[in-house]
């Protein structure tokens, strides 16, 4: 950006949320376009698959370099559908509860993963093993793709 009138961090700050947003596009990241048109729902399945996918190579990472390809690709596939959320909220029942929805829906994921982690604890008590609750994890998370899938189009 070139406006001598806006402040240098201002122009920067913009700048690098344009190219963030353009990468981000490029990449397939359903961006909310000023249209209002909605992200496809198989993007939003991309992203859960990418994250089940991903969960049982925790199991196989020793080495710092797996580690980190593993938190990348996870991570991409963790906070992909983040942004997305919201909007398929909004597509399916509308804006005038959508506070309550979207507050329902994360205190149930908090619920789920912190209930997850527990009953990965007691499944490697009886088992001596974390292989079990990890492939458990990934079969969620194929559930969660295919319902995301048969969601009904709005």
């Amino acid at each position: 950006m070139s406006d001598p009138g806006a402040p240098e961090g201002l122009r920067q700050l913009v700048g690098d949320k344009v190219a963030a947003r353009d990468l981000a596009q490029r990449c397939g990241v359903p961006v909310l376009e000023a249209s209002g048109a909605l992200p496809d729902p198989a993007a939003l399945a991309g992203f859960l698959a990418l994250q089940a996918i991903m969960v049982p190579f925790f199991l196989i990472a020793k080495e710092p370099p797996h580690f980190i390809f593993w938190a990348v690709l996870f991570g991409l596939g963790y906070g992909g559908p983040m942004p997305v959320y919201a909007m398929v909220f909004r597509q399916h029942f509308g804006t005038r509860s959508i506070g309550a929805i979207l507050g329902a829906f994360f205190v149930l994921a908090a619920f789920g993963m912190g209930t997850g982690a527990w009953m990965g604890g007691i499944l490697h008590e009886l088992t001596g093993s974390y292989t079990l609750p990890f492939l458990l994890s990934a079969g969620a998370g194929f559930i969660a793709v295919f319902l995301v899938l048969t969601l009904p189009p709005a």
